[in-house]
């Protein structure tokens, strides 16, 4: 995510969607795919081999970093840097403000990370492993099936993108809301009680077309702040809107763990609260962007 700023000068404005759907999926893609070759690494060769091979990985990584050529117009320095910094951010934050577009954006994506992240990176865990009892091997393949759709939604957004249009992009988010709808019924006394299985599958149905959808939005979104953002303030831009967006995840996390302590024996209570406060952003997102048109 701490690249973004540079993608529209490496590539064309009609291929951003896909460029950033890549990253995304790569991203997903290594945070499943690296605890588990470590985890192998590990048992096999031992703490030193993982070790050397982190190291060689990242000396590749900046061996290959040192071929990307980013255009790049180098300022005249007339203050010390920390002043420097401090007028960036300033620069930064007044444009973001003034910018109703990017303003309106920026709330919907906070919210996103606020409402929607936290539920699958807390909740989902606590529901398979403690409210379902999933043995280890359906966990995996529960939280597995929730990564793929993110990974899945990342290399599928350059064909949504074509269709998606800002004056519609609460449909999306609509849908995420009554895709939860059947996560509330496989978390009734009634469903449970019909046995793991069939509450298990109606679970995975709504979550992860979620999962998949909210990786959508939130790439579509970056994107168009991308194309209306001037070269010279990307860096500032994305900064901001990626820190705002990211610290809000936390403080969810900590709500929603807080949350499922105390509803622990009737999960379903706070899940169909996360569907109607979607359902809500959802009304907002539409008074927000229905007189914003397309970036050109």
């Amino acid at each position: 995510m701490k690249r973004h700023w540079a993608f529209p000068l490496l590539v064309e404005e009609k291929k951003l969607e896909g460029a950033n759907g890549i990253v995304q999926a790569v991203q997903a893609l290594s945070a499943v795919a690296a605890p588990i070759l470590g985890g192998i690494l590990y048992g096999i060769m031992g703490v030193q081999t993982v070790i050397v091979f982190s190291c060689c990985s990242f000396f590749i990584s900046a061996v290959m970093e040192i071929f990307i050529k980013i255009p790049f117009i180098k300022r005249e320095q007339t203050e010390h840097i920390i002043p420097t910094i401090a007028k960036d951010m300033k620069e930064g934050f007044a444009y973001v403000i003034k910018q109703k577009f990017i303003l309106k954006v920026g709330v919907i994506a906070v919210l996103l990370n606020l409402i929607l992240s936290p539920y699958f990176l807390v909740g989902a865990p606590i529901i398979l492993r403690v409210t379902m009892q999933s043995s280890d091997t359906l966990y995996g393949v529960g939280m597995g099936l929730i990564n793929f759709a993110t990974i899945l939604g990342a290399l599928s957004i350059g064909y949504f993108a074509k269709k998606m249009r800002l004056k519609k992009l609460y449909y999306w988010i609509l849908a995420a809301a009554l895709m939860m709808i059947p996560m509330v019924l496989s978390l009734m006394p009634f469903m449970q009680g019909l046995g793991y299985y069939p509450a298990f599958i109606v679970f995975m149905l709504g979550a992860i077309p979620i999962a998949a959808s909210m990786t959508i939005i939130s790439i579509y979104i970056i994107t168009k702040v991308q194309k209306v953002t001037p070269n010279e303030l990307l860096g500032k831009v994305m900064a901001i809107m990626m820190s705002v967006a990211q610290c809000v995840a936390p403080l969810g996390q900590i709500l929603y763990g807080m949350i499922f302590e105390i509803w622990s024996a009737q999960v379903f209570i706070p899940t169909f609260v996360v569907s109607a406060l979607t359902l809500l952003l959802t009304v907002l997102t539409k008074r927000l962007l229905k007189n914003e048109e397309e970036p050109a």
